[in-house]
């Protein structure tokens, strides 16, 4: 993960995210979120993706989450997903993308 993702995904409140790192748990990712969001909005730093990445990163985090825990392989699902969001014309919800990747895995 890259310095503008991981600062994104603090920013944006995205502990999820923060959890496909090796050695972050849930409590960890939680606490990165709520002692670091404050100073990196307060800072002077300029991130590099607009809202509209934001969310869509999250809408895509949640959906890769919502396919593995029903049993399906991290991998397939991550090509799934993208795929599923490179080719969509409109943003879709989370929703969206699971209905959409059950029915390509």
């Amino acid at each position: 993960m890259g310095v503008s993702e991981l600062s994104s995904c603090i920013v944006a409140g995205n502990a999820g995210a923060l959890q496909n790192i090796k050695g972050i748990g849930a409590k960890t990712a939680q606490r990165i979120v709520i002692e670091l969001k404050d100073k990196l909005l307060k800072s002077d730093i300029v991130f590099e993706t607009n809202m509209s990445e934001m969310n869509n990163n999250t809408i895509k985090t949640e959906a890769v989450a919502a396919l593995t825990s029903l049993g399906f392989n991290k991998i397939a699902v991550d090509k799934v997903i993208n795929k599923l969001v490179a080719n969509a014309t409109e943003d879709l919800t989370v929703e969206e993308l699971v209905k959409n990747g059950l029915k390509l895995l």
